[in-house]
Order: structure tokens, then C-alpha cells, then sequence
């Protein structure tokens, strides 16, 4: 009776390794995803700041875009989450 009980200890252990290395592998396809993920979407932020910055400095050249461009430039700022630069310098 022993010999069985060893036998199915050394089943459930191998079959429990094969499983975690499997979810092992799982979780860092997953955080390599939200990796690339996050570093789109900061490239991405980056470029749309510098667009808005770009229209700024065209609103001082162009008459025509100084009446627009208040108004966009809130409402592009709010859905980015642009926020006004602040005089202290970031850690």
C-alpha cells in the first residue's frame, strides 16, 4: 500500500510542476504584452503632445488659427491629460 501512495504523490508532483512552468510561461506573456502595451501608448502620448505644442506655436504665427485654437486646444488637452508644467522640476 505504500508503494501506491508514493506512486500517486510522484504523479500529482510531476503533473502540479508541468502546470505551474505552464502558467509561469503564461504570466510573462501576459507582462510582456502589457509591456509593449504601455510603451505604445507613451509613444503615442508623446507624439500627440508634440502636435498640440506644434499648433500652439502655429496659433502665434497664423491669424486665423488664433481664434480657433483656444478652444481646441482645452478640449485635446482634456481628453490627453495634458497639464500645464508646473515651476518644480520632477524627482
Amino acid at each position: 500500500m505504500e508503494q501506491t501512495t508514493l506512486e500517486h504523490a510522484n504523479t500529482f508532483f510531476y503533473i502540479t510542476s508541468i502546470a505551474v512552468f505552464i502558467l509561469i510561461i503564461i504570466l510573462l506573456v501576459v507582462l510582456y504584452g502589457v509591456y509593449r502595451a504601455s510603451k505604445f501608448v507613451k509613444h503615442t502620448m508623446d507624439r500627440v503632445e508634440t502636435l498640440i505644442d506644434k499648433a500652439g506655436d502655429s496659433a502665434e504665427e497664423n491669424g486665423a488659427a488664433k481664434k480657433v485654437i483656444p478652444y481646441v486646444l482645452p478640449i485635446l488637452g482634456f481628453f490627453f491629460n495634458k497639464k500645464k508644467s508646473s515651476t518644480r522640476k520632477k524627482m
